[in-house]
């Protein structure tokens, strides 16, 4: 994997990104688990980040985490035109009732509070979750994934 990320990641770049990664699933599994619904592109689960080895174990992680009951994950089909095309965005339910909105692009970030834009981006993903596979549709193609990998 030559020049995937422009400047390199230092080993202490990787060590932290791949850490603090492993932290947020950890979530996944706690006590007081959290429910999550993840929206992938097509395009993003056949893309072999790190080699077909790697590849595989992160279709293979994908298979574990839909076993969970808090966890859904639908596949969005590369040929659907759809409201998420601006962007990721990761909308996360506060404990004190509010939505916010998380939305990132080239390294940066930034959390979307303001009533009005969270409502409309809450509708896109209305409409994204509404363009996605269904959920078995979703395991299938992950499982036929799995089979290429």
């Amino acid at each position: 994997m030559i020049g995937w990320y422009i400047p390199a990641f230092t080993e202490d770049e990787v060590a932290r990104l791949v850490g603090a990664r492993l932290d947020r699933q950890a979530m996944l599994t706690r006590d007081d688990r959290p429910a999550v619904h993840f929206v992938v592109e097509q395009a993003a689960l056949e893309r072999p980040m790190g080699g077909r080895k790697i590849h595989r174990g992160q279709i293979e992680k994908l298979l574990e985490w839909v076993q969970l009951r808090n966890v859904s994950i639908q596949v969005m089909p590369t040929n659907v035109a759809h409201p998420g095309l601006d962007g990721a965005m990761t909308l996360l339910d506060m404990p004190d009732r509010r939505t916010v909105v998380y939305v990132e692009g080239q390294a940066h970030g930034l959390l979307v509070s303001d009533r009005e834009k969270v409502n409309r981006m809450a509708q896109r993903y209305d409409m994204i979750r509404t363009q996605a596979l269904a959920l078995n549709e979703s395991l299938q193609f992950i499982e036929e994934l799995a089979g290429k990998s």
